[in-house]
């Protein structure tokens, strides 16, 4: 069975959407990758309150309204997770996003999603994550992903 449309579709041609490419990536990521990297005391609390676990595609980078579907910017995060990264941390949150995608991959791998990343946005992910601690903004908890980002690189 299709789901149908909760909005209109839209008349200007958006390139960055490809609701096949992210099906296909939900698909292949069936837990969540973010969870295991988040921390804090109040993502302890939302874990003991919130009981919301089916998966969400997240978009690690997005500027303007434009959320890049390929698979270098996506992660299949939980409902709780998904909401904790963009309504109560989203510091601490979006390093642990970018950790969760480089996490685990070779040199190789992580240069390659570090291009695509600048070929869409302009710009580097891992360079924003070294401002943040150079300003002294990044949460406790995210501090060790913030430094160990900074060191792959």
């Amino acid at each position: 069975m299709k789901r149908s449309r909760l909005r209109r579709k839209s008349k200007t041609p958006r390139p960055w959407i490809d609701e096949d490419a992210r099906r296909e990536y939900m698909r292949l990521h069936p837990a969540c990758e973010l969870e295991p990297h988040l921390g804090g005391e109040r993502w302890a609390d939302i874990l003991r309150t919130d009981f919301r676990i089916m998966l969400d595609p997240h978009h690690i980078l997005h500027e303007g309204g434009v959320r890049w579907d390929l698979p270098q910017n996506l992660l299949a995060v939980t409902r709780r997770a998904h909401d904790y990264v963009h309504h109560v941390d989203a510091i601490g949150g979006g390093i642990a996003c970018i950790y969760a995608k480089l996490f685990n991959k070779t040199r190789t791998a992580r240069d390659r999603i570090r291009e695509v990343w600048r070929s869409k946005y302009g710009r580097d992910a891992v360079g924003s994550v070294c401002n943040q601690l150079d300003n002294g903004v990044v949460p406790e908890w995210a501090v060790e992903m913030a430094l160990s980002l900074q060191e792959m690189f």
